[in-house]
């Protein structure tokens, strides 16, 4: 069965080592408000992989990005013009099908003003400045400049079709210029043949397809790049026409597994469609107070979605009634009294009592804060709105724009780019399609879906200086009042077919987890919580604190740690093998890893001269202490441990460019990542205490656990699925103080390897307990302040002539595809047990030692875990 391209560009890389590196003039010249999220590198890497390898000879550059709604396909967009301006392109075409988007990109791409530009302003390229400007055409367009004209698939069509006018796209505008064609919202382009008859959704899609390929073909050297978050790939005839172009495929499946995009719930309720609408805004309001709480000046917004423009004008002048003069304490009691059994909508009334926030101030804040000057409406027919309203939806997250409010019937389903909505409200109640009989989802249902994950986008916000921006940060944390921050809440009204209906379509598109994720309950068992330990005793951590410039001495473990690969490509010819129709010849492989330390130090200094960031004066900015770009090359704080791994085929002897294009590589990492250094941390030496009940407490999570069991992370160790080995009943063992472990593999082999020797910690120790850490306690790194979650505390206490002496011990089971990676982790865990760290507490005179032992691997470290285990205990 034959490939996409995406999967033999990750055969290229994996097989023949043919990745390619994200330059540096892309890096520095997207602005600096963005960084390059893990997939959009890839992304990048998989085109530049594409276009400067085998797979492109002879063949004109045409390649789909496949990517999730949400994921940055504009920031992807920006980075190949710079990509083909270096290459020696200046035009560059912007095309969509909905002219709503086109205000909005000349925005993000022209406009340095905006706070969505996509470049650095000034731009700098090679070292020179390059200007950006936005044409009609390309026959006057300035040699120095990136010249991007924008127009809609219906401009385009129009143009080309005529005879050529001034001021206006023509044939000879691609005949005579190499032309980057940019088409955004593609799947509108998905043409496919059956029987010779095009399948389109309609007859514009038909002459529009067939003006792009005209303009793409004119000229060899055209560029043709398409994204969609939609291409429907299922469709045997959309897939033939993609096969060979798909470069990169990120569904939005994987976009919310990696937690990019904001978790979904939907609110039904019975309610009229005013008391729905005002429970949205209650709800808004208290997302807006907790964001205030917690310094981030974020607006949430609110949509009201009506089935029609008549239907949404009425409502419209029925909502401002309401907001004007009839919203009242009464009407937030009712929705209060008549909604206890509704978490989100008790946890706000419980939250406005508790800041002391009355109804009479919640009224009056609402009336103000959703008054009829704070909103939007979009009824225009033909899905077209003024080119203010565009700039003002795109700019929905400014602090200075105005609205909290947004009224639409069928608009903004494609192209809109908003953060900060939270709660779409659903203002008709019957279910459209087939008379609402059909149990299949409708069409309608799924625009629904997509227009929900347009608002499912995150808005990125941190409370504490460890976590990822980006990310969610608390689907385990039910309880934390800020996941109602992380979550689009979509109002319906309480019809079962619907809900069901709403769900269905939402998975069909990959919004939300193909199973319902599992409620897990971690309750400590009552023998530890009467125990005098759990009441009395105490746990200890550190803390993360800034680090002065002076005092920076190395650089941060996740990158002296991260692993370097390089593929030897001996055997160019291995493209015809591995894609060509002939038999795929093995080329036995084998590797050989050298620290930087290892290589001869004129290699070393020649890849470093290569990158400007890593001169010596600058390098002295980032790093006071470093006296020498020798000593920075070769001392172990810096490069001189870091390791390379070279794969090459056996038999091979590797050469000194080799050894050059690998080291080449490395720098190149690390480059990037001291572009971008601002704030350094250190952990703290001293260890502070925290009451254990406090910190230890009952909690609840919730996993996406897979259709068929696997006892991995999710499973109770005593799941039918758990192997026999590690199968465990926990509920009678009182030293295992959750009543279930619910941890990985390897943490299950750990929790069974415990209950094979905790008889001989119970001859020593009067207090014996393993409490596994829900993410309720964190140590920072000594030396480079990062964030250390572990798995286990081994708690053992002994009773002394002085008074009891207790032993705080940090384990951590890793499996095997993780000890390189977080092998930090583990030196940093040996350095807590090598610094020997006692507390005393006075109160009870009782003694508090802190260590840590090395990862626990059943296959790999089980014997110096062992040793190191036996000599804390004996």
């Amino acid at each position: 069965m034959s490939q996409y391209l995406f999967e033999k560009i990750n055969s290229a890389i994996e097989v023949l080592g043919e990745a390619k590196t994200v330059p540096n003039y892309i890096l520095n010249g997207i602005s600096s408000n963005i960084k390059l999220r893990d997939y959009q590198k890839q992304a990048l890497i998989n085109y530049l992989t594409f276009a400067e390898s085998g797979l492109s000879k002879n063949k004109q550059k045409w390649a789909l990005f496949h990517m999730a709604t949400g994921s940055g396909k504009t920031v992807i967009m920006a980075s190949l013009i710079l990509y083909y301006f270096e290459k020696g392109y200046r035009n560059f075409l912007f095309f969509v099908r909905n002219i709503n988007i086109i205000d909005k990109t000349i925005e993000n791409l022209t406009n340095t003003l905006s706070n969505k530009y996509l470049f650095n302003s000034p731009l700098e390229i090679n070292g020179i400045i390059v200007n950006i400007k936005k044409v009609d055409n390309f026959q006057h367009s300035h040699p120095d400049s990136i010249n991007i004209c924008f127009t809609s698939n219906a401009g385009l069509q129009n143009s080309l079709s005529l005879l050529p006018q001034e001021n206006s796209l023509s044939i000879n505008d691609f005949e005579d210029n190499k032309v980057v064609l940019i088409a955004d919202e593609s799947h509108h382009l998905n043409a496919s043949t059956k029987n010779g008859q095009f399948l389109f959704e309609d007859e514009e899609d038909r002459s529009w397809e067939f003006t792009v390929m005209k303009a793409f073909r004119a000229n060899k050297d055209n560029v043709l790049l398409e994204f969609t978050a939609t291409c429907d790939l299922r469709n045997p005839f959309v897939e033939s026409k993609y096969k060979d172009v798909v470069v990169f495929d990120y569904p939005l499946s994987k976009f919310r597994e990696d937690k990019y995009s904001k978790d979904i719930m939907s609110l039904p309720s019975t309610d009229d469609l005013i008391t729905r609408t005002l429970i949205a805004l209650i709800i808004s309001q208290y997302r807006y107070k907790l964001f205030q709480e917690n310094k981030h000046n974020i607006k949430p917004v609110v949509m009201l979605k009506s089935k029609s423009i008549k239907e949404s004008i009425q409502f419209y002048e029925e909502y401002i009634k309401f907001i004007t003069n009839e919203i009242s304490v009464s009407s937030l009691e009712l929705v209060r009294d008549s909604n206890t059994d509704v978490d989100i909508i008790r946890q706000a009334f419980e939250y406005f009592a508790l800041k002391k926030i009355s109804l009479t101030t919640l009224v009056n804040e609402i009336k103000l804060d959703f008054s009829e000057e704070h909103c939007i409406t979009l009824n225009s027919a033909k899905n077209k709105i003024s080119k203010d309203d565009a700039i003002l939806l795109n700019s929905l997250e400014d602090v200075n724009n105005p609205y909290r409010l947004i009224f639409v019937v069928d608009m903004l389903n494609e192209g809109w780019d908003v953060l900060n909505l939270f709660d779409i409200v659903r203002l008709y109640n019957e279910r459209q399609g087939a008379h609402g009989k059909s149990e299949k989802v409708s069409k309608y249902t799924i625009s629904e879906a997509q227009l929900i994950g347009r608002g499912a986008r995150y808005f990125p916000f941190k409370t504490e200086e460890w976590q990822v921006k980006e990310k969610r940060k608390f689907d385990n944390k039910i309880d934390n009042p800020l996941r109602v921050c992380e979550l689009l809440i979509y109002h319906c009204m309480t019809d079962s077919k619907y809900i069901n209906e709403i769900r269905t379509a939402l998975k069909e598109i990959g919004l939300i987890a193909p199973t319902e994720p599992t409620k897990i309950d971690l309750k400590l068992k009552e023998s530890f919580k009467n125990d005098n330990y759990y009441r009395r005793g105490f746990v200890f951590s550190n803390k993360r604190i800034e680090k002065s410039r002076e005092a920076i001495r190395e650089l941060p473990n996740k990158l002296r740690f991260l692993p370097i690969e390089y593929n030897v490509n001996h055997h160019a010819s291995g493209w015809i093998n591995l894609f060509g129709n002939e038999s795929i010849k093995t080329i036995q492989s084998t590797s050989k890893t050298y620290l930087v330390n290892e290589i001869d130090e004129n290699i070393l200094f020649k890849g470093i001269r290569q990158f400007p960031l890593l001169r010596f004066s600058y390098l002295t900015s980032k790093f006071p202490n470093v006296k020498s770009t020798r000593e920075f090359l070769l001392n172990k704080n810096y490069l001189g441990l870091m390791k390379v791994k070279f794969n090459f085929p056996l038999g091979y002897e590797l050469t000194s460019k080799d050894l050059y294009l690998g080291i080449t590589k490395l720098l190149e990492h690390v480059s990037d990542f001291i572009s971008k250094i601002e704030i350094q941390y250190e952990g703290s030496l001293e260890f502070h205490a925290e009451p254990l009940q406090k910190i230890i407490k009952d909690t609840t999570i919730y996993k996406e656990l897979p259709n068929v069991p696997n006892g991995g992370e999710g499973f109770s160790q005593n799941h039918m699925s758990v192997p026999d080995k590690y199968r465990l009943d926990l509920s009678k063992s009182d030293w295992f103080v959750f009543n279930d472990n619910f941890g990985t593999s390897e943490e299950k082999s750990f929790v069974k390897y415990m209950s094979n020797i905790i008889n001989d910690f119970h001859k020593k120790y009067e207090k014996v307990f393993l409490i596994r850490n829900e993410q309720q306690l964190a140590i920072y790194s000594f030396n480079t302040g990062e964030r250390f979650e572990p798995d286990y505390l081994l708690v053992l206490g002994e009773n002394t002539n002085s008074g009891m002496v207790f032993y705080q011990i940090f384990v951590e089971p890793k499996g095997d595809h993780l000890l390189l990676q977080d092998e930090w982790k583990e030196n940093f865990l040996r350095e807590i047990y090598s610094k020997n760290i006692e507390h005393y507490v006075f109160l009870d005179n009782s003694r508090y030692k802190i260590w840590g032992l090395p990862f626990y691997n059943e296959n790999n470290t089980l014997q110096q875990f062992e040793e190191a285990l036996k000599s804390i205990t004996n």
